[in-house]
């Protein structure tokens, strides 16, 4: 990645999103049987109350992924092989569900698929 690229403000993604798509949780997503999404973009949301979460453009939807993944994905927006592999269709996320034993109560997270 150049210099230039790597402190220009802006996404280095060429999927953006419409304005039309919906925020989505994991577990809403887990809930409906819609477990598997080719990643288009990624971005950090940093207007939440919490501080900066992660959050992954699908085709319709934006997922605001768990704070425990913010840190991975700022270092994946700053690696070129993660910027081609989104940009040409070849990275998912799978959603799985656990149990807590921290909050007594199931949660979600991901995996990342390499895809075809």
């Amino acid at each position: 990645m150049s210099i230039a690229n790597k402190y220009n403000r802006g996404s280095v993604f060429t999927a953006r999103p419409k304005g039309e798509e919906v925020y989505y949780s994991l577990e809403e997503l887990f809930n409906q049987n819609r477990k598997e999404h080719v990643v288009l973009a990624m971005y950090l949301n940093t207007k939440g109350k919490f501080g900066a979460t992660a959050t992954v453009l699908t085709g319709d939807c934006l997922i605001n992924l768990p704070t425990h993944l913010t840190e991975t994905v700022k270092e994946m927006m700053h690696d070129k092989e993660v910027i081609d592999a989104v940009n040409n269709g070849k990275l998912g996320i799978e959603i799985y569900q656990y149990f807590s034993n921290k909050y007594h109560k199931n949660c979600y997270s991901i995996n990342w698929v390499d895809l075809a």
